[in-house]
């Protein structure tokens, strides 16, 4: 729980107007189209937990997790989720502000900050790629930033960053005292003090980031490390008490606590903490201190005695505690508060709602001690990397952790604990004319037919590595596996190997393979692309032709004979003897890393890319990003139904773009017969007839 320093009401009104000035609206319609249908994966990991109070009994609990931010009512314990297609720029949520006007802050994985203000999402200007880790407001409501990971730091990335209305003020190891590149926790004080908890990366002291505990006035900075009495220098999070005291959780050491004098600490030695690893710590309205530990639980701690809590001995669903939030409500009569054994004077004793964000959703302790968990919806709770159609309309996605199947009405996951697969980690998948399901793994290539599974390795065929990257099958039926060893071919009796020692092949590690409607095989590799037309090699490269990159992320060939490749640079296109670039400085594609190209029913070239999809018609480009399009901008892998309908596996789950059927054409009107002829008995019409 982090203190914010108070906004005063003249410098918040210059404030907002800054702040409007330099916000950057994100660019999304107002609802996404019907033909987008969104189905996220369920989020694990709870990354960070904030209070945003309606009343003194009613309120909301933000929830930052690898799959968007959810909301959650903690009256009636219901929950509204946040994603890409919302409009936020970011699917995993790092952190999460909610500031004195009710508006909300999101810093995210990839360093992107949102706000939003419960109507328009805006993406806030920010000067890093780092995730932003917490978010606190200075006295004039400008954001400040704790940013970095263990990865970047060594970069000079991350750091504590500052918005001062019209740019960013960034604060790193190499341009002032900060302890170390990596910032993980923030929290202003009463006084308008921030205080930083650095972490640094492996023998930091050698490059001049020995982590700890800094304090920083806006002009002088103050280092606090083992030597002035903090347990560790891996400092994780940092909560005040109502005397202005700091906690000071810790990696790898355990609770140090500081009153501006005096250190003391908490460790597993001299205490009953749980595990020295901690990672979050909140004070509530009664001073007692949470603690929430990785693979210990959660204790708190009055002052006097220790109270664990784990899932052996209440119901915390996981362990490993991530965040801490808490919602004190106050007494409702006085009998409700306690007496002060030292003033001997009446106290309120606050009831606190204990919200705890672990490895595996997300905990309430509440004021009488009931456990809640929240589990949210979403479909097999991994990333997604491999996509196919059988011609039963079942839609096949590969994950990090298996094989998950979409009937259109139930989902089914399939592992090595439950199934005959090769292995979880699945690269590719394709449909062999034969209708079996082919799964390229980390452990070998495997296939099923609905009923019964088998498996190729390098201990029962001639499978040159079992790290199977990619899959094809050619025009003779014959089955082609890509891997970081070599290309090898499966012709149903005898197994072929091609490698850089053996043929002309440019590189072992085949990353790409597309089987072309002529008979050659197309080899996408690290270092380019080798073509086979069953007896000569030819390779294409950035040294002898416009080939974008030499790092080949997929290959495909369209209806009219052009092969499509995509890389990390951009696209290529090659009709046999010219190359095109498609890229974003063309106007062709939404980003320039590209993961997957199709070609749909109608002719129309889809391309698939890190930042959403780009489409082509013939004539013109389309791009699809948030709010308009796929459900995570991430996109790694596409498949084409029978019926038109596209299938996007995405890093958060899967999205369809599923084609309306055409309304059923209105029954013709049945034919009105003519009334019958009815004699007119007037006199005028009888003379009439007379007269005839």
């Amino acid at each position: 729980m982090k203190t914010i320093a108070p906004t005063h009401s003249c410098h918040a009104a210059v404030a907002a107007l800054l702040l409007a000035l330099f916000l950057t609206p994100v660019t999304a319609p107002d609802a996404q189209a019907a033909e987008w249908v969104n189905y996220p994966r369920q989020p694990d990991i709870i990354y960070y937990l904030a209070i945003e109070p309606v009343t003194d009994t009613d309120y909301y609990v933000w929830a930052g997790t690898e799959t968007g931010a959810f909301r959650i009512h903690a009256v009636d314990d219901t929950y509204v989720r946040y994603t890409y297609a919302d409009g936020l720029s970011y699917n995993s949520v790092k952190s999460i502000l909610v500031d004195s006007a009710g508006d909300k802050w999101f810093g995210t994985m990839n360093g992107g900050l949102n706000h939003f203000d419960d109507t328009t999402w805006t993406l806030f200007p920010s000067p890093d790629i780092t995730p932003i880790n917490e978010i606190a407001l200075n006295g004039l409501g400008f954001p400040l930033l704790a940013r970095g990971d263990f990865l970047t730091e060594l970069a000079g990335l991350g750091g504590f960053h500052v918005f001062n209305g019209a740019d960013w003020a960034v604060y790193n190891a190499g341009n002032s005292d900060l302890a170390a590149n990596y910032v993980e926790a923030l929290l202003v004080d009463g006084s308008g003090n921030v205080w930083l908890g650095t972490c640094p990366p492996p023998l930091g002291f050698l490059v001049g980031q020995p982590g700890g505990l800094n304090m920083f006035d806006g002009t002088n900075w103050t280092t606090y490390d083992k030597s002035d009495g903090l347990v560790e220098e891996n400092v994780s999070d940092i909560a005040a008490d109502s005397s202005g005291d700091l906690w000071i959780a810790t990696l790898f050491g355990g609770i140090s606590h500081f009153d501006g004098a005096t250190w003391t600490s908490y460790t597993t030695a001299n205490s009953d903490l749980p595990n020295g690893n901690v990672q979050a710590v909140a004070v509530d309205a009664n001073d007692t201190k949470w603690f929430g530990t990785t693979m210990a639980g959660v204790c708190s701690f009055d002052g006097f005695a220790w109270t664990p809590y784990d899932t052996d001995n209440s119901g915390l669903v996981n362990n490993n505690i991530h965040a801490i939030a808490l919602h004190d409500t106050p007494p409702p009569t006085e009998a409700a508060s306690g007496t002060d054994p030292i003033a001997r004077v009446v106290v309120p004793v606050f009831e606190p709602d204990v919200w705890l964000g672990t490895g595996n959703g997300v905990n309430r302790l509440d004021s009488t001690g009931a456990w809640t968990t929240f589990s949210f919806d979403g479909i097999f709770n991994s990333y997604y990397t491999a996509a196919a159609a059988d011609a039963g309309g079942n839609k096949w996605f590969g994950t990090h952790d298996g094989v998950v199947m979409f009937d259109d009405t139930d989902w089914t996951t399939y592992t090595t604990e439950n199934s005959g697969l090769a292995g979880n980690n699945i690269r590719a998948i394709i449909v062999s004319s034969d209708g079996n399901i082919w799964f390229a793994t980390n452990a070998g290539a495997s296939w099923f037919d609905g009923t019964d599974w088998a498996t190729y390795n390098t201990g029962n065929s001639g499978l040159v590595s079992d790290g199977v990257s990619c899959l094809a099958e050619d025009i003779s039926g014959s089955l082609w596996f890509g891997t970081s060893a070599g290309a090898s071919v499966f012709d149903g009796t005898t197994w072929t190997t091609y490698t850089i020692t053996n043929s002309d092949l440019v590189s072992d590690a085949v990353q790409a393979v597309c089987a072309a409607g002529d008979g050659s095989l197309w080899f996408g590799t690290d270092a380019g692309v080798s073509v086979f037309d069953g007896g000569t090699w030819t390779t294409y490269t950035t040294a002898n032709s416009d080939l974008v990159a030499d790092d080949i992320n997929t290959i495909v060939e369209s209806s009219t004979g052009l092969i499509g490749i995509g890389t990390d640079s951009g696209m290529s296109m090659f009709d046999g003897g010219t190359w095109t670039t498609l890229d974003v400085a063309g106007g062709s594609l939404i980003a320039n890393t590209v993961r997957a190209i199709i070609e749909d029913s109608e002719g129309e070239i889809w391309v698939g890319t890190t930042a959403g999809v780009s489409r082509f018609d013939g004539a013109a480009w389309s791009h699809y990003d948030r709010g308009d399009g796929p459900g995570d901008p991430s996109i790694r892998a596409m498949a084409l139904e029978s019926d038109g309908d596209l299938w996007f596996a995405t890093g958060n789950g899967v999205t369809g773009y599923v084609i309306p059927p055409e309304p059923e054409p209105e029954p013709e009107p049945e034919p009105v017969p003519d009334p019958p002829l009815v004699p007119d008995t007037s006199i005028g019409c009888f003379i009439t007839g007379l007269m005839r």
